[in-house]
């Protein structure tokens, strides 16, 4: 008996909720942009640098999941690629080292940040760690 006043329940919500489908359903894509279109949202200016990053001969990135800055403007990239790794460049993109290589607590890059003392945070949600690297890149 309860099972059967569910269903019931279920199909008179769905009866109603019908026309609203419908209308949604004819709706133009001009008329269904219009609706997704963000109003009052400032422009953002930016400047596209691609290959911006140089990396040493037989070195991949991968796919990077965290990115960062420190004072220097060094840029710190974590990828996760064949195995989790923290690269560090220069402000011209010019590859400068690995920091943490083969390192135990890599295993699933998830974020990096850089605190205003230049010491550089590694997030890795693999082994549930925050490891901290000094500015020299020691653990």
């Amino acid at each position: 008996m309860k099972r059967s006043m569910n269903y019931c329940f279920a199909i008179v919500v769905l009866l109603l909720a019908a026309p609203h489908f419908a209308r949604a359903q004819d709706l133009t894509p001009a008329q269904m942009t219009a609706r997704a279109t963000a109003r009052n949202v400032p422009e953002i200016p930016f400047d596209s640098a691609p290959n911006f990053l140089k990396l040493p001969p037989n070195l991949y990135l991968g796919e990077g999941i965290g990115v960062a800055t420190n004072s220097k403007g060094h840029i710190f990239v974590y990828t996760r690629s064949q195995d989790t790794r923290l690269f560090e460049f220069d402000k011209n993109g010019s590859y400068v080292r690995e920091i943490g290589e083969g390192l135990y607590g890599f295993v699933f890059a998830h974020s990096v940040r850089v605190d205003p003392q230049d010491n550089i945070w590694a997030v890795d949600e693999g082994s549930n760690m925050v490891i901290k690297f000094n500015p020299e890149g020691r653990v």
